[in-house]
């Protein structure tokens, strides 16, 4: 979940360098995974409503000692 959430932000941040580690081509990765929406504008709704979510279970987890990554 924790790389799912940092990859979206980085691809956000810098979709040049993202898209190409992930794939060779970036025009055809950034078609796959944006279908006929708009990418940055998902990208950036699932971040902001995905994270408390997230922060929730680091939160939950750390507090039975069983997470070593708090969410920040």
């Amino acid at each position: 979940m924790d790389f799912l959430v940092e990859l979206f932000r980085n691809l956000l941040d810098h979709p040049d360098w993202v898209a190409m580690k992930l794939a060779p081509n970036k025009d055809k990765f950034m078609e796959v995974i944006s279908g006929t929406g708009d990418i940055k504008a998902d990208i950036e709704k699932f971040c902001t409503t995905f994270y408390p979510f997230l922060k929730e279970n680091h939160d939950f987890l750390a507090s039975v000692g069983l997470d070593d990554m708090k969410a920040s």
